[in-house]
């Protein structure tokens, strides 16, 4: 994602020296989305690459409202897309062609009978768990615009369609009412795919679906998780603690903005910080509800002096668990594990991997490696 540093404003128009009377506030300074190694770094497209491997990359094209002079690509149920890399002055008709073209096969796949077949169908055209990380963070942050403008692909030479970088999250986290948002339950478009035209026949996968559970429950016991979200507010709050109370008492002729679209008025700049840790919570235990939990082992993993029994835990519906390693769940959503009845014995080193089947719905795999020593 682009990179963010918080500033305080001076706007001079007179000349001569900075003063009170110059400050504007703090705003946000964020990059531009370009190409670059420290950016999207993907391969420069010279306008003589126009055949073979050379015309397949890099591109960075968005899903977004156009401006006059937009070189535009579409395809017949997505819409419209605008080519943001290389730029109008620079792209040429055969690379415009191309990406139009890997477009429109992409969509054909996902439309055919086919579409799951992981070397004809979608997945031959998209990185899959960049399209599945970016639908997680516009679900995570219910912002207004998902999936259907301020939308970013880029697409390296002989590559998928990466999903990203983000961009545009100024109407999200709760801050605005536009259309049910500042509720932090219900999904923005969901699992059911219900924004964008992509999206809808990609859930229709059972394994793309559980994919997005997988990663949904992942990453909710580590980047996701309440104490590392709140470590973030916390870093964010107090690196503009100090600028804070100079940016909501500016002096000269430019008044601190009215945000229109947003219906938090909070008195003070803590309120508004406590507000926004509430809402994530509160998202992230909604979230929590509507997949199958996880099942729970008795004991952690680790390393054991000998034989043991191992229990596993669940709140609700049927474990399934292998003791090699593999997915107790196959593709497709049929089982390949056993059910679970009772204790498992481990007198050697074995990887358990489990998962909670309830209502026709998996939970994402618990997985634990259990040492016996000698």
């Amino acid at each position: 994602s682009p990179r963010t540093r918080p500033v305080e404003v001076f706007l001079n128009q007179g000349g001569g020296e900075i003063t009170e009377d110059d400050y504007r506030g703090v705003y946000l300074v964020v990059e531009r989305i370009r190409r670059g190694n420290d950016r999207v770094d993907i391969s420069k497209l010279e306008p003589t690459e126009n055949t073979g491997s050379d015309v397949t990359g890099g591109f960075i094209f968005k899903k977004d409202k156009s401006d006059p002079g937009d070189v535009r690509i579409s395809t017949p149920n997505e819409g419209n897309f605008t080519i943001v890399y290389p730029n109008e002055d620079s792209v040429t008709t055969a690379q415009k062609d191309y990406l139009q073209d890997y477009l429109r096969d992409f969509e054909t796949a996902l439309d055919s009978p086919t579409f799951t077949d992981p070397l004809t169908g979608y997945a031959a055209y998209i990185d899959v768990p960049s399209w599945i990380d970016m639908h997680i963070i516009q679900e995570l942050t219910k912002e207004v615009d998902s999936y259907v403008f301020s939308t970013f692909y880029h697409k390296d030479k002989d590559g998928k369609i990466v999903n990203g970088p983000l961009w545009d999250f100024d109407r999200s986290f709760g801050n605005t009412q536009a259309s049910g948002e500042e509720d932090p339950e219900g999904w923005r478009g969901g699992p059911i795919g219900g924004r964008g035209a992509f999206w809808e026949r990609l859930f229709e996968d059972p394994d793309f679906m559980q994919l997005y559970i997988d990663r949904w429950q992942e990453l909710m016991e580590t980047t996701l998780a309440e104490p590392f979200v709140n470590t973030i507010i916390d870093e964010m709050a107090a690196e503009v603690d100090e600028a804070k109370d100079r940016n909501f008492a500016p002096t000269g002729p430019w008044p601190l903005a009215n945000v229109t679209r947003s219906h938090l008025t909070f008195p003070t700049y803590d309120q508004h910080v406590d507000y926004l840790r509430d809402w994530i919570g509160d998202r992230l235990d909604w979230v929590a509800t509507e997949f199958t939990a996880k099942p729970n082992f008795s004991t952690p993993p680790g390393e054991y002096g000998g034989p043991f029994n191992l229990s596993l835990v669940t709140s609700g519906g049927t474990i399934y668990y292998t003791t090699d390693g593999s997915d107790p769940r196959a593709s497709g959503d049929g089982i390949s594990g056993t059910s679970y009845s009772g204790a498992i014995p481990i007198s050697e080193t074995t990887a358990v991997t489990a998962r909670v089947l309830s209502g026709g719905e998996w939970s994402g795999p618990l997985s634990g490696s259990f040492i016996i020593g000698e």
